[in-house]
């Protein structure tokens, strides 16, 4: 049997095609979103500027995570608060 991992089961990109979740955002997609906060939780970030200075000195390591480059601090913001 396969350890499929935390998220395995579930459809990410089915369930936000499904929501219209990323209609209005070019950069800050809704995974790479979900995995921004999953690294602030993980990291143990007391805000949003830890969270993108954490990820940026992990740049290399990124593409295991499935994202390009750590979101600028004002694009992760701006995508919590709306």
């Amino acid at each position: 049997m396969r350890n499929l991992g935390l998220l395995g089961e579930i459809n990410l990109e089915s369930i936000i095609k499904h929501h219209d979740a990323d209609r209005y955002y070019k950069s800050f997609k809704s995974k790479t979103h979900l995995i921004t906060m999953l690294f602030g939780i993980i990291s143990r970030c007391d805000s949003m500027g830890e969270i993108c200075e954490g990820m940026r000195a992990m740049s290399g390591k990124l593409n295991h995570l499935g994202l390009k480059s750590s979101p600028a601090k004002s694009t992760a913001c701006d995508g919590l608060r709306n």
